[in-house]
């Protein structure tokens, strides 16, 4: 039921929808970094099917954003900072 609440707040933060704002947050973070998808996905502990599915916006679960957040260097509000964020359209 949190999470639900959750998806509504966030929906309204941003224009993107919060699965392919978080996505491309990821995915920024990963370049930014100059890696992978594979080393993202092997330090994180999650598979690189579930890593693409999630950059591409797909919801994505509690667990895996915190695994995703945790391998990034970032916390989870970190990663969902709508106000900071300075997204490039993919």
């Amino acid at each position: 039921m949190t999470v639900n609440v959750w998806r509504v707040t966030v929906r309204h933060m941003t224009d993107l929808p919060h699965g392919e704002f978080v996505g491309r947050r990821i995915r920024q973070a990963r370049t930014d970094r100059g890696e992978s998808q594979q080393a993202l996905a092997t330090r994180a502990g999650i598979g690189i099917r579930t890593l693409t599915r999630v950059e591409q916006g797909e919801d994505v679960r509690l667990g895996t954003l915190r695994a995703l957040a945790e391998a990034l260097g970032l916390t989870v509000p970190e990663l969902l900072d709508y106000e900071s964020a300075e997204v490039e359209a993919s």
